[in-house]
């Protein structure tokens, strides 16, 4: 095939394999590897993303996340840390918190890492409409910033909230 459309000139091709295994009850641990190219590209681009999870840590219904993300493409390279905690509060309550960092060396950029950490808290007030609320706390090179966000939404499905 001749690439002659502008399709051709964003279209990526590549190969990515995940696994997921769960040595221990409430304990996964996981990884994901890819590697692709956009058609012009000089080289290819390399993913990769490791990670441990524990659920229902001590009974308290309270999942941790682990995981580290490192990527190397054509416009960037870099990679990114983070440490969540999530737990389900009822049937239509969810509460999560984060904190991780971000290296990212770029010619597109000057913020070349940063900090953050947020929490928010999602809840279903019907069968189609849903509250959210988070805060965010940023540190980088450039950009810092707190972020506070709230949000009433409606959900046009017809099959309504998932619980």
């Amino acid at each position: 095939m001749i690439g002659t459309g502008l399709v051709d000139k964003l279209l990526y091709q590549g190969v990515n394999a995940g696994v997921r295994v769960e040595p221990v009850k409430h304990f996964a641990v996981y990884t994901s590897v890819g590697q692709s190219n956009k058609t012009g590209d000089e080289r290819r681009s390399l993913n990769q993303m490791y990670g441990v999870t524990w659920s229902e840590i001590w009974r308290t219904g309270i999942r941790a996340d682990a995981h580290y993300s490192k990527f190397d493409s054509s416009f960037a390279r870099g990679n990114y840390k983070v440490l969540s905690f999530s737990r389900h509060l009822g049937n239509r309550i969810i509460w999560d918190a984060q904190v991780g960092s971000q290296a990212l060396n770029s010619s597109f950029t000057v913020n070349r890492r940063a900090f953050f950490a947020n929490t928010s808290f999602d809840t279903n007030l019907g069968s189609h409409t849903f509250l959210q609320s988070g805060y965010t706390v940023s540190r980088g090179e450039q950009l810092n910033y707190n972020q506070w966000y709230l949000s009433l939404g409606y959900r046009f499905d017809v099959k309504g909230p998932v619980k």
